[in-house]
């Protein structure tokens, strides 16, 4: 059903820029993409704190505003109580200002916009969908880290799931941490895979090939066996594991460790790839054609100590049909069959990921088999099957 003569409204924590070169959020912006065909106008509004992300601007396309609104955020715990209703202050300031109507409204993460997404709920009386995406559940769930207020986090948390009239979840963990949490409330949670434009991540793309080999004889690799890892250069994604993996095979001459990605490590790791004269490795920044970097690569490595399903990058790198090495948190091992879809290995441990990159260099024929494997989940990542059924939910409460 298309929703011709109604208007979206996206509360998000992230978004990216025009030509997405500030990357974060990008699987929001690849959901705008599809649902913005069923609706008139679509709204997104991803409040920054003031000295972050400084070159996002406003700008639109198609059917789609997209607005970056700044308020006054610091790292002390006054203003960490503070954060869900600045941000929600700078929302209405862009709604009111633009005289924005909706029809829906429609937020990413539950912390801080799921919070805003409730008051908006309030004020304007339209109906709420919520998708968490991670660690806004985990950690006031399972208090796996120790946040600023782990208690005020829950508390926010009770009430946006109380609220909301949907939540939707794109991860079975995240989907089974709410039944339990709020076994009243399992009427209004619904899965689905978070979806994969599968155009763009195409195997097959004569384009994404050439370009790939292109990329390799500019590194030099053109012959190398390349060890890809591709995310937030975070803790929660372990790159020094994969840095210290690089380390274990540096006499490896003929494989190269590229990492792709930004983050609060990423000036640790390049200290370290000079400090240990770690020449194999190749820290890279971040890349917005990130398909052509999967298309270049042999083996692809998720590395997180917290929980790798649904990573958008092991997502995308399973819909390239790569290889990958996949470390058993959280889920893993419950989604995932060892040497069957992917190689999988203890968290925070270099030297089972040196011994999974050699043998999987030396043996052709079970790279093919996780190749093949993986291309098999194409078909659950087809955004475009994906986003009709997100359809048939949001016409529940339209």
């Amino acid at each position: 059903m298309e929703f011709g003569d109604s208007n979206l409204l996206i509360i998000t924590n992230a978004y990216p820029d025009k030509e997405n070169n500030i990357y974060g959020g990008i699987f929001v912006k690849e959901q705008v993409a599809y649902l913005k065909n069923y609706f008139k106008k679509v709204y997104v509004i991803s409040p920054q704190p003031f000295g972050t992300n400084r070159n996002l601007r406003n700008y639109s396309y198609d059917n789609v505003d997209v607005y970056f609104p700044r308020f006054l955020h610091l790292p002390l715990n006054i203003f960490r109580r503070k954060l869900g209703d600045n941000f929600l202050k700078s929302a209405l300031r862009i709604i009111k200002q633009k005289d924005i109507k909706f029809d829906l409204i429609y937020t990413h993460f539950t912390w801080p916009s799921g919070y805003a997404g409730v008051k908006l709920k309030e004020k304007y009386k339209k109906p709420l969908i919520v998708t968490p995406h991670g660690d806004d559940i985990r950690i006031p769930l399972t208090n796996h880290i120790n946040s600023f207020d782990n208690y005020y986090l829950k508390k926010m948390l009770d009430m946006t799931i109380k609220e909301a009239d949907i939540i939707l979840v794109h991860h079975e963990e995240l989907r089974d941490l709410l039944f339990f949490h709020y076994p009243i409330f399992q009427y209004k949670i619904y899965f689905t895979y978070k979806g994969i434009n599968l155009k763009r991540f195409d195997p097959f793309s004569k384009k994404i090939l050439e370009k790939a080999i292109e990329y390799r004889k500019k590194l030099d690799l053109i012959d190398k066996f390349i060890v890809l890892f591709l995310a937030r250069i975070d803790k929660d994604k372990d790159p020094e594991t994969f840095v210290k993996a690089a380390e274990i095979l540096r006499n490896e001459n003929d494989t190269a460790f590229l990492m792709i990605g930004s983050g609060k490590l990423e000036n640790k790791i390049k200290k370290l790839k000079l400090k240990n004269n770690i020449y194999n490795l190749f820290v890279l920044g971040k890349k917005s054609d990130t398909e052509v970097w999967y298309a270049l690569s042999n083996v692809f490595c998720a590395l997180s100590p917290v929980e790798n399903i649904w990573s958008t990058t092991l997502q995308e790198a399973f819909c390239m049909g790569k290889p990958s090495i996949v470390t058993k948190s959280g889920y893993t091992s419950k989604i995932l069959t060892h040497l069957y879809d992917a190689y999988l290995i203890p968290p925070k441990d270099p030297s089972a990921l040196a011994n999974a990159i050699i043998e999987l260099k030396s043996e052709k024929k079970l790279r093919e088999r996780l190749s093949r494997n993986a291309l098999k989940w194409r078909e659950k990542f087809d955004y475009s099957k994906i986003i009709k059924k997100i359809i048939s939910i949001l016409n529940e409460i339209l």
